[in-house]
């Protein structure tokens, strides 16, 4: 889906948010996100307004309430460039976890703008295609395993500009983890 400098989607809300560290200034965020000066004002004071941020001369930092739910989404998800080739980001999702299709969620990354996305469910030993309960890939996909856990999802997506991916990515994330799925209704 395509963004202007005034429009925005939750999972925008979302990422701006995780990328608040210490003091981040607005420029620092749109540098950060790709999304536009305009959006990330407008998500600025959503935030604020949700007592998540305060606001000073130096930039945007987390409250205390905002701390909390840093780190609750920062042990709940974790976005990282993919080292397996052809793929282009990766959300490791951690439990507690709803379960959804793969075909779904694939489909969820797909009409946020990305080509395509594989949803694998960790057994403690092989990545699954859920609802399957085999390996079926011939990509060696073990150097992504190294942080997993029992029951974690490994999301790999691809083909699209990366705030599209991540988009996409959170939108997935946001169906299947009870935590982002809680943080998403005190946006509302």
């Amino acid at each position: 889906m395509e963004r202007s400098q005034s429009k925005f989607y939750t999972q925008d809300i979302l990422y701006v948010f995780q990328n608040i560290k210490e003091v981040s200034s607005r420029a620092a965020l749109v540098q950060a996100t790709g999304l536009g000066e305009g959006s990330i004002r407008s998500i600025l004071l959503i935030l604020k307004e949700k007592g998540l941020i305060e606001a000073s001369k130096k930039g945007h930092a987390l409250t205390k309430k905002g701390e909390v739910w840093h780190n609750k989404l920062e042990s709940a998800l974790n976005i990282f460039e993919c080292p397996v080739k052809d793929y282009d980001l990766a959300f490791h999702i951690k439990p507690p976890i709803t379960e959804k299709q793969s075909y779904e969620l694939r489909d969820l990354a797909v009409k946020w703008g990305s080509k395509g996305a594989l949803i694998f469910y960790y057994n403690g030993k092989d990545l699954l295609l859920p609802p399957s309960d085999c390996v079926d890939y011939s990509i060696n996909f073990e150097p992504l395993k190294e942080n997993l856990n029992n029951g974690d999802y490994l999301v790999l997506l691809w083909g699209a500009p990366k705030e599209d991916l991540i988009t996409g990515g959170l939108a997935i994330a946001g169906e299947i983890s009870d935590t982002l799925k809680e943080f998403l209704v005190t946006l509302n």
